[in-house]
């Protein structure tokens, strides 16, 4: 049975959350998976010590293309917003997207079958707080870049325009 997955951020955190309850009574209700060794294990954010606490029979398809057709969707939705009647929070990055989706998927995918390091500390809530800090200045800094970058095309085409 698995105790804890430790994910790489805040949005895979949800994802794995969200498909917990697949597990059990979603797309893999009927199925000979024996759910009960991931539905109820604790899901971490700790990118420098991915992996699982545990042991499972079988690893689970997250990126099933039949399932996500009912539920990629609300995937997207409670990463971006998050679950009210949960009482989730969401990431609020509205550019979160299906391919962002896929990949993030495809990594927990990987990350279920890697092994915790369990001799290493947890982190705490201000250092998770502070890599998703991170994580978003860069972000903001790419943006910022490719804006100055969009916007030295658009004059470019403006003075060849009044050039004609």
């Amino acid at each position: 049975m698995i105790k804890k997955i430790a994910v790489r951020n805040e949005a895979q955190r949800i994802l794995f959350e969200n498909l917990q309850g697949q597990f059990s009574d979603g797309y893999w209700e009927n199925s000979t998976m024996p759910w009960q060794d991931w539905s109820h294990a604790e899901v971490i954010v700790d990118p420098d010590n991915l992996g699982v606490e545990g042991w499972a029979n079988r690893y689970y398809n997250l990126t099933n293309s039949e399932m996500l057709g009912y539920i990629e969707d609300s995937l997207i939705h409670e990463v971006i917003h998050g679950a009210t009647w949960r009482g989730q929070t969401g990431t609020g990055d509205e550019s979160y997207d299906h391919k962002r989706l896929m990949k993030d998927l495809n990594d927990l995918k990987r990350i279920q079958k890697m092994e915790r390091d369990t001799t290493k500390p947890e982190p705490t809530k201000a250092d998770i707080a502070f890599k998703s800090w991170l994580e978003a200045v860069k972000r903001v800094e790419a943006a910022e870049i490719a804006l100055q970058n969009a916007q030295k095309v658009a004059r470019d085409a403006r003075n060849a325009y009044e050039a004609v």
